[in-house]
């Protein structure tokens, strides 16, 4: 998208904005979400550890570096997944949880790569932490991830995807007034 159709698209006038039909609205965001499922599955060239569970170990490994665990259900709202797609996550790389019919970690191959303890603080919350095997994991895939990123990001153009982060985050303002985070590395409320 060239500068000039950027400024036209920002300066469209409320009126006209609002002569937006509900359809056409509905089927922008249709869009953006097949678009955005679509990238997300091809930033996995790793074939051993997924998109999730990348940005989960990331996530772990930079907790572990401030000295900490992270507390599971932080990772709903830092991640921006839901509880049941985190502890769905989390159990296929924690082989000490057992699974039904006996198997452990969803039947993967031994991913001992997280653990998880209950807070002592708070009985029902877990601290999730990374495991040696869970580093290893994540320093072997992160050339992978690294490189598609940057391949992707080269490709599309930074400042492109920078306002489309910041339309997302209007986006997701408007239909969740709580949701007051971008990540970008650091939390920024």
């Amino acid at each position: 998208m060239s500068d000039k159709e950027i400024h036209e698209i920002e300066s469209f006038a409320q009126k006209e904005l609002e002569e937006i039909s509900e359809n056409t609205a509905y089927s922008v965001i249709l869009e953006i979400l097949s678009a955005a499922k679509t990238v997300h599955q091809k930033l996995a060239p790793a074939k051993e550890i997924s998109f999730d569970e990348f940005r989960i170990l990331m996530r772990l490994q930079k907790a572990e570096q401030e000295g900490g665990f992270v507390i599971q259900e932080d990772l709903v709202q830092e991640l921006g997944l839901g509880p049941s797609r985190i502890s769905s996550i989390l159990n296929a790389l924690d082989t000490d949880l057992p699974m039904k019919k006996g198997r452990k970690g969803e039947g993967l191959n031994a991913r001992n790569w997280i653990k998880r303890k209950d807070d002592p603080s708070r009985r029902l919350q877990k601290l999730v932490s990374l495991t040696e095997d869970g580093k290893k994991t994540l320093n072997s895939a992160r050339p992978d991830y690294m490189r598609q990123t940057y391949k992707a990001v080269k490709a599309v153009g930074l400042r492109e995807l920078l306002q489309l982060r910041i339309s997302l985050f209007r986006l997701n303002m408007t239909l969740d007034p709580k949701h007051t985070t971008i990540d970008i590395g650091s939390e920024a409320k």
